[in-house]
């Protein structure tokens, strides 16, 4: 395969996952006379983020019929959103435009990379009180929606696929960097999103934050956020919420999304850096299961990779 049909190839799989994440049809191919919108996988990455509750719960003023939500607006304020247990999507789009006057036509909702339909409720997309959504630009209905290349990185693509670390360890941060073997890992492009780039190193320098990963699925009808937050309850942590993660890929392949790409099945993960000065770490009481990380902000997460697996057994039809 040349060089220009395997960086199309590429592309077509991350849009079939995109695609699968966001409950959203996205073309591959449009005419350049086309008017698209783009889809930033680097912004995108940042609505998967698996929000959760952290260790004692303090009391909330909604009524016993109600529950809250937390919206992240546009401008990256978080609002509280109380609505009725198990909402539609439309009555939270109303209440979000009781709150703040953004017109509900105007709303395009994401909880974990998908995006929201009205007429589904909070429980068809396992959304439970005290989620966090995101509140991003609506996009044309009669445009084609691609994912912007732009926000790719294709220079620092890894092909994990065939490579087994056994006994060989890694560091990043501080911290053991499992790498995501049997995966292709494909970069996203941060240059110039952050103050610097000692972040991302890989040679465990200074400044540098270690490696972690989440999926947008669920594991057993749980989330990575809810199955961390087991881990913090009775106990006290500076913050209440938190973004769960986990630097053990296998476990994260738990709740990776399944996606169907030429008649064959992936999984996609995403691979994050994480700010040590404010990690949490969460061990396990089940033997063979990795541990869980949480940080207080979505600040202390930062994306850089889409890490795609093929599994062995067929797509069904």
């Amino acid at each position: 395969m040349d060089v220009a049909a395997l960086i199309q190839t590429d592309s077509d799989l991350i849009t079939a996952a995109f695609s699968a994440i966001m409950g959203l049809h996205l073309s591959t191919s449009v005419s350049n006379s086309d008017r698209v919108e783009k889809v930033s996988l680097f912004d995108h990455h940042k609505t998967t983020y698996s929000y959760g509750q952290v260790g004692e719960t303090p009391a909330t003023s909604t009524a016993d019929n109600r529950c809250l939500l937390f919206i992240k607006m546009l401008n990256n304020v978080t609002i509280e959103c109380d609505v009725e247990s198990n909402a539609k999507i439309e009555e939270i789009k109303a209440r979000i435009h009781e709150l703040q006057g953004t017109p509900s036509d105007q709303q395009r909702l994401i909880f974990s990379g998908k995006q929201l339909e009205d007429g589904k409720t909070m429980s068809d997309y396992n959304m439970l009180p005290q989620s966090t959504l995101h509140l991003v630009s609506k996009l044309h209905a009669t445009n084609p929606v691609i994912l912007d290349a732009a926000t790719l990185d294709p220079v620092h693509n890894y092909d994990f696929t065939n490579i087994k670390d056994d006994n060989e360890k890694f560091i990043r941060g501080g911290e053991r960097y499992v790498r995501p073997c049997g995966f292709k890992r494909f970069a996203l492009n941060v240059s110039d999103k952050y103050e610097n780039l000692l972040w991302i190193g890989c040679d465990n320098g200074k400044g540098e934050w270690p490696v972690s990963y989440h999926g947008t699925g669920d594991f057993d009808k749980k989330t990575i956020a809810q199955d961390g937050y087991a881990l913090t309850r009775g106990k006290r942590y500076p913050f209440t919420r938190g973004v769960y993660s986990t630097p053990d890929i296998n476990l994260a392949e738990k709740y990776a999304k399944k996606f169907t790409y030429n008649n064959e099945q992936y999984i996609v993960v995403f691979q994050n850096r994480v700010n040590p000065a404010n990690l949490f770490k969460l061990q396990s009481s089940h033997s063979g299961t990795g541990d869980y990380w949480v940080s207080p902000s979505d600040t202390d997460v930062r994306p850089y990779g889409i890490c795609i697996r093929k599994i062995e057994n067929k797509a069904v039809h």
